[in-house]
């Protein structure tokens, strides 16, 4: 091959490198501006493309917090505090690009210094927990300023700091008003305190400076291929010569095209005509560039939300560089986002500081209960939320949950959505949308260390009023899913209007009719981690009355846990009532261990049934009388126990499908007179149980009105 002939095959390989590499670019600009649309449509058209593409990336967004939030609670929940410190901190940066100085940075930062004080790192704690009680007191009407404040408090008193902990927990009138004082800067990110944390922070920013040099990249290219894209449109739509000298006249040029004849445009210019003088203000030079890349919003990135995946949430502290792209200088951060203006200053000109909206008032529809809980299950991998299954954990967990009762629920009922099921298969035919306006739901549920809970629980009883400074204290028993336990405390509290401290602890029952041996053996075996649980909330809590209910085979490690603490309890502290409703024990078992309480609390109170068919069928399964049945010659009678037969009332107040039977449950009314007042003998109270003698004592048996 001859010179010229290289030369030649060299030229041509060139030509056509270079023409694929602008046909993407091409076709991609074709499609944004295509010859048959007009200016002003093309614009209208990218701004609807604009729209969807921010739609997108604010979904994407809310996906990757709450995929973020439930693996920061999973792994809260298994105690791998370190471990879920970057995931908080990435969570963190998240919230304050979306919200700001609003309240979900405020809990975002509490999350964080939450692990930062389970790690014992209480320096790192302070400043994030100082931040979040200065957002929360700048919003009126947020009930947890108190337990931020506390929790403030307490973070000053590890560190030695007396008077900082005395003057965070002085009085609030002595603090400046919110409008004086100046916002946090919650723009900025945490302090880095330790290599790892300055790590991060640098990894951040340089993912975010990435972002911007790949944005300018994509900016150049879409510009290159407008600018084709209006010399293809100028050699195509030129006017016929015979015509060309009068289009600045006013008249309408002929245009010739050079593609099929006698094919009419529906246009007769592509490209947007030169607007009137003094009607239309001209487009800028390049108004493909904005037309096909409209710029994102403030703190977002311009890649598209398919980019941003944070399944895999262990690589979400990195943003991986693209091909091609070279690394920016370390020394050139992104630039912080503008802080937004207010709605009616479109220009973004200075003005008065945005002042925090108030808290939003209580959806009509339901009520939202807390449920502070405790358990030995072991974490159900769940990508939305923290779950406890039917595995034992063999350690404690505490948390706080969040429950919405509807407003149209009637005692004692837990409302939930209709699930038709094959039995024994796990095959659901049918099951019904969940609304919170007619059932149960959970609004959130979150792992907390003892402190973070010992303050929430502090701020609860600080504003009791009826129940003034009690924790009742609930138990489920067999056949109980760890969900439906929250609803049935939350129901009982609701429907009691208790405004003291809701517990629950919930063993590793198999929630399930199939699971009765498995349930036995797990509520023995969590017998030491209940102990723990109880010991916290009588010793910790501030609860000047505790009292107890447990529902059938959650009596056996109750009963057992009391045996254990009656020398142990803390002065000024009063076990108030123990409520044994249908309790899943042996007879004779439950008579000793009755006696081996007696003395520990006001009142002990046993509720039996004759008509309970869970009982029936442990009955029948053991070969002996259950202490919640009601036998022949009657039920059991103990000393220092108030025994009331509520067969005509039922059982069901504390059961999930246990025993569903009775029409009439007064059992809620006698509890509450019970944790109100203390009346004993039954007699006394409001029901007016009637008094049956018998040759082994006395018991009470409710009788309805005629």
């Amino acid at each position: 091959m001859s010179a010229r002939q290289m030369i030649a095959a060299t030229r041509i390989f060139l030509f056509l490198a270079t023409l694929c590499a602008l046909a993407p670019d091409t076709a991609s600009a074709a499609e944004r501006w295509p010859p048959w649309q007009s200016y002003t449509e093309a614009v209208e058209a990218a701004h609807q493309k604009a729209q969807q593409a921010q739609k997108r990336r604010a979904a994407a967004s809310q996906n990757t917090l709450t995929s973020l939030n439930a693996r920061i609670e999973q792994l809260k929940s298994a105690k791998k505090y370190s471990q879920a410190v970057p995931l908080a901190r990435r969570a963190l940066v998240l919230t304050r690009q979306k919200h700001a100085n609003g309240i979900e940075t405020a809990a975002a930062l509490e999350t964080l210094a939450g692990l930062y004080e389970a790690l014992n790192k209480p320096a790192q704690a302070a400043p994030l927990l100082k931040q979040a009680l200065d957002i929360r007191q700048q919003a009126p009407g947020q009930p947890d300023v108190a337990v931020t404040r506390e929790r403030l408090a307490v973070v000053y008193d590890q560190q030695g700091k007396a008077a900082e902990a005395q003057r965070v927990r002085g009085d609030a009138v002595a603090e400046p008003p919110p409008e004086a004082r100046p916002a946090p800067d919650v723009a900025e990110e945490p302090a880095a305190t330790d290599q790892e944390t300055a790590a991060k922070v640098d990894d951040e920013a340089g993912a975010e400076a990435a972002a911007a040099a790949r944005k300018a990249e994509e900016d150049a290219a879409r510009a290159r291929a407008a600018e084709l894209i209006r010399r293809q449109m100028a050699q195509r739509y030129e006017p016929s010569p015979s015509v060309r000298g009068r289009v600045g006249s006013g008249a309408s040029p002929a245009p010739s095209f050079s593609g099929r004849q006698g094919i009419e445009p529906k246009r007769q210019y592509a490209r947007p005509p030169a607007p009137p003088p003094a009607a239309v203000v001209p487009p800028p030079p390049a108004p493909p560039v904005d037309i096909v890349s409209p710029p994102p919003p403030s703190g977002g990135s311009s890649r598209d939300s398919s980019e941003q995946d944070f399944t895999v949430l262990d690589e979400l502290d990195r943003d991986p560089p693209s091909a091609g792209a070279s690394p920016p200088p370390a020394a050139a951060p992104a630039p912080p986002p503008p802080a937004a203006s207010a709605p009616d200053d479109p220009a973004g000109g200075s003005g008065p500081p945005p002042t925090a909206a108030p808290a939003p008032d209580p959806d009509p529809d339901w009520q939202i209960v807390p449920v502070y809980w405790g358990t030995d299950r072991a974490v159900q991998p769940n990508a939305e939320r923290l779950a406890f299954g039917s595995d034992r954990a063999r350690r404690l967990e505490t948390g706080l949950a969040e429950v919405t009762v509807p407003k149209v629920h009637e005692v004692p009922n837990v409302e939930r959505p209709w699930v038709v099921k094959i039995p024994y298969f796990d095959v659901t035919l049918y099951a019904e949308k969940e609304d919170p306006k007619k059932h149960f739901t959970l609004k959130s549920i979150k792992a907390m260390t003892r402190e973070e809970l010992l303050a929430q629980i502090k701020a609860r009883l600080a504003a009791s009023k009826d129940y003034k400074d009690q924790a009742l204290v609930f138990v489920h028993g067999y056949n109980t899913s760890f969900d439906n336990a929250l609803y049935r405390t939350a129901q009982i509290a609701y429907d009691l209007d208790f405004d003291g401290a809701p517990f629950l602890y919930s063993w590793p029952s198999g929630g399930a009719v199939a699971s009765y041996t498995y349930d036995r053996e797990s509520a023995q075996a969590s017998v030491p981690y209940l102990r723990e649980f109880l010991d916290m909330v009588v010793k910790e809590t501030g609860a000047k009355q505790v009292s107890v209910i447990a529902h059938s085979m959650g009596n056996q490690p109750v009963m057992d846990v009391l045996r254990e603490m009656r020398n142990a309890t803390p002065e000024g502290v009063v076990i108030s009532q123990v409520i044994l409703a249908a309790p899943d024990v042996d007879a004779d078992t439950f008579s000793n261990l009755a006696r081996s309480i007696n003395g520990l609390a006001k009142n002990v109170t046993l509720y039996v049934a004759a008509n309970d068919r869970a009982l029936t069928v442990s009955r029948n399964f053991w070969g002996s009388y259950r202490a919640g049945d009601v036998p022949p010659q009657g039920p059991l009678i103990l000393p220092g126990i108030d025994t009331i037969d509520v067969t005509a009332a039922s059982t069901d107040t504390f059961a999930i499908n246990h025993s569903g039977y009775a029409s009439n449950n007064r059992l809620l009314d006698d509890i509450g007179e019970l944790l109100r007042t203390g009346l004993r003998p039954p007699e006394m109270r409001p029901l007016k149980f009637g008094k049956i003698t018998t040759n082994a004592g006395d018991y009470w048996r409710y009788v309805p009105a005629p």
